[in-house]
């Protein structure tokens, strides 16, 4: 519909600034189409234009330093809750009809595949939202659905750590990938050394959402990455040695759900290609599918003051001191290779729970789980690496520094290769041995 590249980095907060300074007739906004219907097929093309100008008695005309900010919000609100866009600098910002359809769905503007008449303001700034904003103007638009897990589950991520005094510094997001963001550092020795990645820059900072080491004092050459969603305790953080230090870094997150990673290059070199996926492991191809009820395991705990008891077919109780364990015997494992293991299991309640997973006493890692419903049976999913023939699976409670909640009760543990048909109760799976959700 209009001519341009589009692709330019979108932010949006949430947080309701304070207002952007004052109505100046000497700033113009202009939005085309006035009325708008979004298609998915046409995602790649031009949807929406906004154009600015200034006066020619305007001290902001022609000053190249200048920012703009496009300001949303519902139309007949005075803009109550609005949300806010950076366009950066220039005349005009072309929205593709993909980027706009995410930015107004993702951040509450408009309704996922709703209409919306909406009222839309510019400011202009040097510094801060403090500035010159025009008169409003408004304009109609209609969303298409969008599977909202194909959307990152954040816009805006910040590098934090000692050496930014433990100040946010905003990271680049990557065009062509919007899970991705990077940030060119050099990190000097301060005596402490330790990084993370924040998700908000309000004054309270929700500190306890942050990306994070999935251990203390992860080295830099750790690249799992974990969010804990409630975690004031384990505030895990990568950490450098004093030899590390002095050095250019170039550090990428990638927040992909379920495939978060961190990586580190050095001294400005280019870094290697992260791949998109990560490389699939080598699964055996005959059918292989196994169920294991928690009656037919072994549980108990290491010590002689807790106990693990089997009620109402769950086992419960592997909380108690961290010491309680569940021993699941998988026999006859056709070959070598990554499974599927499954656990039906419940949870009281809408908070996380953790477990730890050992597999032929090698330790795995720990498993956090967010149920989707309270006090309901569901089927949570992970991989393990099984020998061929008999293994030994060993669920716990975390344990020490790797504890991040109250374990589950568990119900029946299924083990797959996901090949042919899987027997479980289907409540998040299906009968092709394909499990469709966490």
């Amino acid at each position: 519909m209009f001519c341009g590249m589009a692709g330019l980095l979108l932010c949006a907060c949430t947080e309701e600034p304070e207002a952007g300074g004052v109505t100046d007739g000497l700033l113009t906004v202009r939005i085309l189409p006035v009325e708008l219907h979004l298609k998915e097929e046409y995602k790649a093309c031009d949807a929406l234009a906004v154009q600015w100008s200034w006066s020619e008695e305007s001290p902001y005309r022609d000053n190249p330093q200048v920012s703009y900010t496009l300001e949303l919000a519902e139309a007949g609100t005075d803009f109550y809750a609005s949300y806010f866009a950076p366009l950066g600098t220039g005349s005009q910002k072309i929205f593709t009809v993909k980027e706009l359809n995410d930015l107004l769905i993702v951040n509450g503007v408009v309704e996922n595949g709703g209409t919306a008449r909406l009222e839309a303001r510019l400011i202009a700034t040097l510094d801060s939202y403090h500035g010159v904003r025009s008169e409003s103007v408004t304009f109609t638009v209609s969303t298409y659905y969008i599977d909202e897990s194909e959307i990152p589950p954040y816009d805006r991520i910040w590098f934090v750590g000692s050496f930014t005094e433990w100040k946010l510094v905003e990271m680049t997001r990557d065009p062509d990938n919007p899970f991705r963001f990077h940030i060119d550092i050099q990190l000097e020795d301060d005596g402490t050394n330790e990084f993370k990645f924040a998700v908000d820059q309000s004054a309270d900072g929700k500190w306890w959402d942050n990306y994070k080491a999935p251990y203390a004092d992860a080295p830099i050459t750790e690249t799992r990455v974990v969010q804990v969603h409630n975690d004031i305790v384990n505030d895990f953080k990568w950490k450098l040695t004093p030899e590390q230090c002095g050095k250019y870094y170039h550090i990428v997150l990638d927040i992909t759900p379920d495939e978060e990673r961190m990586y580190c290059t050095v001294n400005g070199e280019t870094p290697p290609d992260v791949p998109d996926e990560p490389d699939e492991p080598e699964v055996p191809q005959d059918p292989f599918s196994v169920r294991i009820e928690a009656r037919d395991c072994e549980f108990g705990c290491t010590d002689d003051e807790s106990s693990v008891i089997l009620e109402d077919d769950f086992i419960k109780g592997i909380n108690f001191w961290r010491n309680g364990y569940i021993d699941i015997v998988v026999e006859d494992v056709p070959a070598e290779g990554e499974y599927l293991f499954m656990v039906g299991c419940m949870c009281w309640d809408m908070a996380d729970y953790s477990f730890r997973v050992m597999v032929n006493d090698d330790w795995q890692e720990v498993q956090r789980v967010t149920p989707p419903l309270a006090n309901a049976t569901f089927e949570y999913m992970c991989t393990v690496p099984l020998a061929a023939g008999d293994n030994l699976i060993t669920i716990s409670g975390g344990t020490g520094e790797f504890h991040d909640g109250f374990a589950p009760h568990f119900k029946y543990f299924i083990v797959s290769n996901g090949v042919g048909n899987f027997p479980g109760d289907g409540a998040q799976g299906n009968d092709q041995g394909i499990y469709s959700g966490k």
